[in-house]
């Protein structure tokens, strides 16, 4: 049975766990950083700053990474909003247009 607790299988008859068979992952090449431009060797991320530096000279490597940034509003609430506005706009032009035709009657 799965022991959520600790992330393990084990047995519930003999209250054991078992050993977590270990999947083989693919060998790939880390991607190297942006070279450093007073020393030129790639640069390594910094997860806590949130930014690239150089481990040789000690220095930052360009501006931090920009957070990324909730979606401020849904697709649907986007066009209902555009939609309102073309009305409000025509009625505004319509009122404009009556207003200049009844100032020269």
């Amino acid at each position: 049975m799965w022991h959520a607790q600790l992330s393990q299988w084990g047995c519930d008859h003999c209250r054991q766990m078992l050993a977590t068979p270990v999947m083989a992952q693919p060998q790939v090449a880390p991607m190297p950083g942006p070279p450093c431009p007073r020393c030129s060797t790639a640069g390594v991320w910094y997860a806590q700053a949130g930014s690239w530096g150089c481990d040789r000279c000690q220095a930052p490597i360009g501006p931090p990474m920009p957070m990324a940034m909730p979606a401020q509003g849904s697709g649907a609430g986007m066009i209902i909003l555009k939609v309102v506005l073309v009305i409000v706009l025509v009625i505004v032009i319509a009122a404009i247009k009556l207003g200049i035709r009844g100032a020269f009657r």
